[in-house]
């Protein structure tokens, strides 16, 4: 028997998009699994051959989400039949529509706000013990100053995104250099609003040595079943 890798799931009705990775697309009673022959020995790939496999399984998933609504599977689910891959599908095909179908009116994005460099602070010659300590005391409050910007900046902004995303979730490994690093899930109609934050806050952010990054849509892959069933108020 042949090994398969599920990459996601969709409608049976969503088209084929022209610019995805060979697939086969498997009807799974009400749902349509896509799925790809799993390269041999793929339980011995190194890194950079896994990567090769995962950039295949996003650029899937990608394409499809540009075209309706897609919900992911985690990455290297393996089945050794096609079969087998239609019967696990097909049992659970109710639930997969109906987060599908919760997922047709929503979109997928990154908000990301960066500490890309800490403003320069002013360093006068100093000429005296006394003048070396103000120095130090007056650099300590910028200091705390530039943290306390950076908070509020980036409170203002969460209040923002809470405005827009029935969900937001927080990245699994946060990075020190981010101070929000968010996938979130909102209404396509909300998705200009979001784009608009992007000049509305860059001025601020730049001044104060920080970078926001907006990138989507993505497919969702912060979000299943449980998560999309209470972004619809089920």
């Amino acid at each position: 028997m042949t090994e398969v890798l599920l990459h996601g799931l969709v409608l049976p009705a969503t088209r084929r998009p022209a610019d995805a990775p060979a697939h086969v697309r498997l009807a799974c009673n009400k749902v349509t699994a896509l799925i790809t022959p799993a390269p041999p020995a793929l339980r011995d790939f190194g890194p950079d051959q896994m990567a090769e496999v995962a950039l295949t399984h996003h650029a899937l998933l990608q394409a499809y989400c540009q075209v309706g609504p897609v919900l992911p599977t985690r990455f290297g689910t393996l089945f050794s039949a096609q079969t087998l891959v239609h019967d696990h599908v097909a049992k659970l095909s109710n639930n997969i529509t109906n987060a599908l179908q919760i997922l047709a009116p929503l979109k997928e994005y990154t908000v990301r706000l960066c500490v890309t460099g800490t403003p320069p602070l002013p360093v006068p010659p100093v000429q005296s013990g006394r003048a070396f300590l103000a120095r130090g005391r007056d650099q300590r409050t910028a200091r705390a100053t530039l943290a306390n910007r950076h908070a509020a900046l980036q409170q203002e902004l969460m209040r923002a995104l809470q405005a827009l995303a029935c969900q937001l979730e927080p990245a699994a490994a946060p990075r020190p250099d981010r101070l929000l690093d968010l996938a979130l899930l909102l209404p396509a109609a909300a998705v200009p609003d979001l784009i608009a934050l992007g000049p509305r806050f860059e001025a601020a952010a730049q001044d104060i040595g920080l970078d926001l990054r907006i990138t989507g849509p993505w497919p969702a892959y912060s979000f299943h079943l449980p998560v999309t069933e209470v972004c619809n108020g089920a």
